[in-house]
């Protein structure tokens, strides 16, 4: 069976929770779950030379998890 969750991407900006907003709508309309997912990148420095901040991974989850819980 497939899912027919709506899954929309969140990541705090102004377009993203209009598509929140939208996205739950819709969800309400066709009756099925609604999914939000945010995405966070390898931590990689710019110069090679530049080691990643200590604590800049939890500080990356953190910000996803206060994405999400915004959005909810």
């Amino acid at each position: 069976m497939i899912n027919s969750d709506i899954i929309v991407g969140v990541d705090g900006s102004a377009p993203a929770k209009v598509a929140v907003c939208w996205a739950a709508r819709e969800a309400a309309m066709r009756n099925v779950g609604l999914r939000l997912v945010t995405a966070i990148g390898a931590p990689i420095s710019a110069w090679t030379a530049s080691p990643i901040p200590i604590g800049f991974s939890r500080w990356q989850e953190q910000q996803a998890r206060k994405h999400i819980a915004e959005a909810i």
